[in-house]
Parts: C-alpha cells; structure tokens; sequence
C-alpha cells in the first residue's frame, strides 16, 4: 500500500507535463514548493507553508555593487528601448563580468587606478597630445 502523502499537500501536472506539488491550507491560496518531493528542502518548505508563510523570491543585490548597478540599469528606458536581441547580449556580458569581477562594488570601481597610458599610443601629431 503507498504512503499517505502529508495532509494539505496536492499533486498536479502542469501545462508542461511536470509534475508540481502544491500546499492549501483551507479556503487559502496554494503555495507552490519548487524542492524535489521526498528531499529534506521539500519539507522544509512544506512546514513553512503549513506555518502560512510564503516562499522568498531570489535575493536582490545589495546597494552599491555591480549587480544592483545593472538591476538599476535594467529599470531605465535606456535599457527598455534597446531590442531584443541587444539586451540579450549585454545581459550575458554583465552576467559574466559579476561572476568575474573581484570588486566588491562599483564604488570600488571608482577608485581603482587606472595605469597611465603608454607614450607610445598617444596622438603625437595633434594638439592635445604631448608634442614628439
């Protein structure tokens, strides 16, 4: 004979065909649980719906650093007018710059130093560079 599930716990198949477990207390709305059904983070998060509390969406960057920079960046209309295909690209090189980048903040960014350029790769011929 199977095992009775935990009371308040459905079972569904969605429009995809997965498999999703859901929590309804009463007359409540449903709490999705997105751990794996028998793991020790579906129980946890079982408990914690049974308990009425709602699961925390991903985590926001803190104030300061490069990835709450771009989630700023990302909320502009600079950003929003940009196509599709643009966005795409420059998400993928801020994603992988975060991941990279060893500043804990674009504060810090500021103040690093940049190393002076080569004599060799100024103008020499114009005014603005050093005259040869």
């Amino acid at each position: 004979m199977p095992r009775p599930r935990p009371p308040h716990l459905h079972r569904e198949a969605n429009r995809h065909g997965n498999v999703v477990w859901y929590v309804r207390v009463g007359k409540c709305p449903r709490i999705l649980i997105r751990a794996t059904y028998g793991t020790p983070e579906f129980e946890e998060a079982y408990q914690a719906a049974i308990q009425g509390e709602r699961p925390r969406g991903a985590a926001k960057a803190t104030r300061g650093t490069l990835g709450w920079l771009f989630d700023f960046y990302r909320q502009t209309t600079a950003w929003t007018d940009m196509a599709h295909s643009t966005r795409y690209k420059r998400e993928k090189i801020s994603r992988r710059s975060m991941r990279l980048t060893s500043s804990p903040g674009a504060s810090a960014a500021r103040r690093r130093r940049l190393p002076p350029r080569l004599s060799s790769t100024r103008c020499t011929g114009c005014s603005n560079g050093p005259s040869a």
